[in-house]
């Protein structure tokens, strides 16, 4: 069975998300993505229990705890391919990388990056050391894109992830004729 998709946009040039990508779900279903349906307040959690900010903001560790698990164990239960948009995990540090990976183990997980800049060109290299370079996407998006350039954008994504690795042709190897096994015949 092969294993459900999961497109995760971070920022940092956009600060779009799933909210705002809501109005384009049909453009991302035409790709074969689906809008995760979950409410912005439990994304804002995931978000802060991720990124150990839930202090700066007044709250304890227990209001947060927990809140990226069930946000993927939704993603699990799901039979499909999914986009959920977090711009604020581009402020992860390699191990809170490490750690927002950790949780969709088993899924295969793609990383879509908007900006050009060097900030992006940064975070874009601290991803890649969790992740397979074909899993990770900068999308070259201006500061002031609109949701629906961002939707068009992951589209592509999702396009791109539907289509086959194919193996160069150059490494193809042909096959070892394997000779049959002999017996002996009693004499």
């Amino acid at each position: 069975m092969a294993k459900n998709r999961l497109v995760l946009h971070i920022g940092p040039t956009l600060d779009i998300d799933q909210v705002e990508l809501e109005a384009h779900r049909t453009l991302l279903a035409d790709a074969g993505l689906h809008l995760l349906d979950v409410a912005a307040d439990d994304l804002e959690a995931a978000s802060r229990e991720m990124l150990r900010t839930h202090r700066a903001v007044g709250l304890e560790r227990r209001d947060v705890e927990g809140s990226w698990a069930e946000i993927t164990r939704h993603l699990w239960r799901g039979q499909q391919d999914v986009v959920v948009s977090m711009p604020t995990y581009a402020d992860a540090d390699l191990g809170q990388a490490a750690l927002i990976l950790d949780h969709l183990a088993g899924l295969e997980t793609h990383v879509a990056i908007t900006g050009t800049d060097a900030t992006a060109t940064e975070i874009a290299g601290r991803w890649a050391r969790l992740l397979p370079a074909r899993n990770l996407h900068q999308l070259a998006l201006e500061d002031d894109a609109a949701a629906i350039d961002l939707a068009e954008s992951l589209a592509g994504v999702g396009h791109l992830i539907r289509v086959p690795a194919v193996r160069p042709v150059s490494r193809l190897r042909p096959r070892r004729r394997v000779a049959p096994a002999l017996t002996r015949v009693p004499a």
